[in-house]
């Protein structure tokens, strides 16, 4: 059996949101692109014999606030995750977890639903589990609705509630600028405030593997939750006026937010990520591009007993 495992775990955005319906379980029928960057998380997973599963934080971004928002127990997704895996094989697990967090908490980049699809991969590597993807995405999806779309490819057509994933190939040569503000929007609050006027059957972004057909497309594209997010914080307009300003084709609000994101042709340059930090206080400002990865997760090591 496999004794340790190393995966890097990748933030996303959306590239566009359309909110068709409201369900019967209170969830939406949803349509969005999403897109895996190369700001990364570093699990570390080890098996032991006994022990349960354990999760330690080795390292944190510079949020402030971050070590009490990142909880080690059994709310965690990592863990969630896991439970969830040893009820579906019947077999408890006993893994040992560290983590090094890069991907700022719950500023709507997928961190969570992205270390929870690490769990997953990781624990299928270090007990030779024959799962199989279609059954390891539904149990994926029953943990969170982003989950699945980080045990595939690195851009994907998300449907359903968002767990309905079909890989897309999309031009990927391009950079972003976050803008992370020193405040969190609940999900489920911004879905609750959100007037449904149309009934669209199709996400807004075009999916385009040609450069300008990418960028033609991101100037088309909406998120149907940005306006709720920003009649809440209205500064969220400004930071997207002054990514436009600084060169960006296209600035929104990822998700339900609070992360607003600047698409660039080219690397923005170090002035203009000053400029933006030094113009918002509070917020943090990270750049970042499509990982080139085959897979949005990437499994760095593997190591198997003598």
């Amino acid at each position: 059996m496999a004794e340790r495992c190393r995966i890097l775990s990748p933030a996303k955005i959306n590239l566009g949101l359309t909110v068709q319906s409201r369900r019967d379980d209170g969830f939406h029928e949803l349509s969005t692109v999403l897109v895996a960057l190369n700001l990364y998380d570093e699990l570390d997973f080890v098996a032991d014999s006994d022990g349960g599963i354990r999760l330690r934080v080795a390292s944190l971004h510079d949020h402030e606030q971050s070590r009490s928002e990142f909880p080690t127990d059994e709310s965690n997704l990592i863990v969630r995750a896991l439970r969830a895996l040893e009820r579906e094989i019947d077999h408890e697990l006993h893994l040992h977890i560290t983590i090094k967090k890069a991907i700022p908490i719950a500023a709507g980049l997928g961190g969570g639903s992205s270390n929870a699809a690490a769990a997953f991969r990781a624990a299928s590597l270090l007990y030779d589990l024959d799962v199989g993807e279609e059954r390891l995405a539904k149990l994926a999806g029953s943990v969170g609705s982003d989950v699945p779309f980080f045990l595939n490819g690195p851009s994907a057509l998300a449907t359903g509630r968002g767990e309905i994933i079909r890989p897309v190939s999309l031009y990927s040569d391009w950079w972003v600028i976050l803008i992370i503000p020193p405040f969190h929007l609940s999900t489920a609050e911004i879905y609750r405030q959100l007037t449904l006027t149309y009934r669209d059957t199709k996400n807004s972004f075009h999916v385009c593997g040609d450069e300008e057909g990418f960028f033609a497309a991101l100037r088309q594209c909406r998120n149907d939750l940005e306006v709720v997010a920003t009649s809440r914080h209205p500064e969220l307009f400004r930071y997207m006026q002054q990514l436009r300003e600084a060169g960006a084709e296209g600035a929104f609000v990822t998700g339900s937010g609070p992360t607003v994101v600047g698409v660039f042709r080219e690397w923005p340059g170090n002035d203009t990520v000053e400029t933006l930090q030094t113009r918002n206080e509070g917020v943090r400002v990270l750049t970042a591009q499509p990982v080139d990865t085959p897979d949005a997760l990437v499994v760095q090591m593997v190591g198997r007993s003598s």
